[in-house]
């Protein structure tokens, strides 16, 4: 018999990220799992449920993002028997027998208010170095260009 962990519950991942102009652009990707039915010549298996989604959201400094939609919709079977006089002929199925559908559904609502953390103490600041670097990696065929226009002109020399 091989035992394996599986972890339910919420989990989300945040991947934020700075723009230029100061906007955060935010990739959510939040997942939400149950365990609904246990499986097996024993019922000891666990079955589990997975609802997840991905988005790319671009927001200004500390405005709130609202995520919703992970709706889950729950319905079980449930029957109660009262010991023993369940089992009586005729009436026990009857008299000591509830049989319930039970629904439930539920939807998952996210909110994330990202902002830019702007000291030296407690976070990053871009120098004017990161901004050069920033730039030639946005532009980097422009650069180019300007490099070799002027390694052509002290050839010529």
């Amino acid at each position: 018999m091989q035992v394996q962990k599986e972890e339910v519950g919420i989990k989300m991942r945040v991947q934020p990220s700075v723009n230029m102009d100061g906007d955060i652009t935010v990739k959510v990707e939040p997942e939400v799992s149950s365990i609904f039915e246990f499986i097996g010549p024993d019922k000891n298996i666990p079955r589990v449920k997975r609802r997840s989604s991905s988005t790319v959201i671009r927001v200004k400094d500390s405005e709130t993002i609202v995520i919703g939609g992970l709706i889950s919709r729950d319905r079980k079977n449930t029957e109660y028997k009262f010991p023993l006089l369940h089992k009586i002929p005729f009436i026990g199925e009857k008299l000591f027998t509830s049989k319930d559908i039970l629904e439930k559904k539920m939807d998952l609502i996210i909110q994330i208010t990202p902002s830019v953390v702007r000291d030296n103490v407690a976070g990053i600041t871009k120098t004017e170095a990161m901004f050069e670097l920033e730039k030639s990696i946005i532009d980097p065929a422009e650069e180019i260009d300007s490099e070799s226009n002027g390694e052509g002109e002290n050839d010529e020399k």
